[in-house]
């Protein structure tokens, strides 16, 4: 049967001169039974969420705008442990987090540094229990 299923991909796209860096989100139809999905290329979706963006930044080396991050599986009290990227099958598995951060600038010429804003939020993307990490997530 058919589903009103989505995947949907967001992309950062980092500024290159005088380009503001931006958020794009990809929104593809889904089709089949779950967990039999397919997802087709066309018709697909694209559209800017947000520009005027850059990663942060901590001593002046660029963080990732999307880091992932699984429970520490040596841990029985829910620390978290980051994971490297690209994510691998076994680490897209695990993954229980993603951290979205990055700074914003108003939309006008020449913005300043001291009129941006830094978003940061965490997002838990399935359910767990953290104090068996070793089982990992589990999906809805």
């Amino acid at each position: 049967g058919s589903t009103n299923i989505q995947q949907r991909t967001l992309t950062y796209t980092a500024p290159v001169g005088s380009t503001p860096g931006k958020l794009t989100e990809v929104v593809k139809p889904g089709s089949g039974t779950y967990p039999d999905l397919t997802f087709t290329t066309l018709p697909s979706t694209t559209r800017v969420l947000i520009s005027g963006i850059k990663a942060t930044e901590v001593s002046g080396v660029a963080q990732p705008v999307f880091p992932y991050y699984a429970f520490d599986q040596s841990s029985s009290t829910g620390d978290l442990t980051p994971l490297t990227t690209p994510l691998s099958t076994a680490d897209i598995a695990r993954t229980i987090m993603v951290r979205v951060s990055f700074v914003v600038y108003p939309d006008r010429p020449n913005p300043k540094d001291k009129d941006a804003t830094t978003l940061q939020d965490d997002v838990y993307i399935r359910i767990s229990d953290p104090s068996r990490p070793q089982e990992g997530a589990r999906c809805l």
